[in-house]
């Protein structure tokens, strides 16, 4: 609880490590938390949550993080992890997600998806933005696509791996990101 339970208030950073938690709320006093660095495995969070830098990362291997607010991802990353069809990592916002920094999709326990395999990673009433990139393990020639249109939900699919020239992605880092075909870049580009 950030503040403590009887009215005390207080900031807190995470700017590195790790934390760990299945709550992490506010006190009646309040208190702010700022996420710079670091990763945060949090089950649920009952305020807005902002990242400038860190990692999200559901669960300590698969995992469910749900925010009770907006979640506005400026920098860094979403860690999601992928066992299976059925098992991997889910983020839910009740309020909205605003997209930036990186998708990172991580395979555990030797898991290899078939061409054609979908997992349903985020959804939220308004999804706004898109990942600067998406990065994955080696697939063996699969890559992760994203949805054709924008929505409420952010599902990724594999599909063959097409290499595509240079996209130049807008905004303030200009950063160029190798595309992966016409639905991977789809994602990059959703309305802002």
């Amino acid at each position: 609880v950030l503040g403590g339970p009887s009215g005390a208030s207080g900031n807190y950073e995470l700017s590195g490590g790790s934390l760990s938690t299945p709550r992490l709320t506010r006190g009646t006093a309040g208190g702010t938390f700022r996420f710079h660095g670091g990763a945060l495995h949090a089950d649920d969070v009952t305020f807005d949550l902002l990242n400038r830098g860190g990692t999200l990362a559901p669960g300590d291997g698969i995992g469910h993080t749900h925010v009770a607010g907006d979640l506005t991802i400026l920098g860094g990353a979403v860690a999601i992890e992928l066992a299976s069809e059925m098992s991997h990592d889910t983020v839910a916002v009740d309020g909205r997600l605003e997209l930036g920094g990186a998708l990172d999709i991580k395979l555990l326990g030797g898991y290899r998806p078939r061409v054609g395999a979908r997992w349903l990673i985020m959804k939220s009433s308004s999804i706004t933005g898109g990942f600067v990139s998406i990065t994955e393990e080696p697939l063996d020639g699969l890559t992760a696509q994203g949805p054709v249109t924008p929505g409420p939900l952010i599902d990724i699919h594999m599909d063959k791996s097409v290499r595509s020239p240079p996209v130049e992605i807008p905004g303030e880092a200009h950063r160029i990101v190798e595309g992966f075909g016409a639905m991977r870049q789809s994602i990059l580009d959703r309305p802002r």
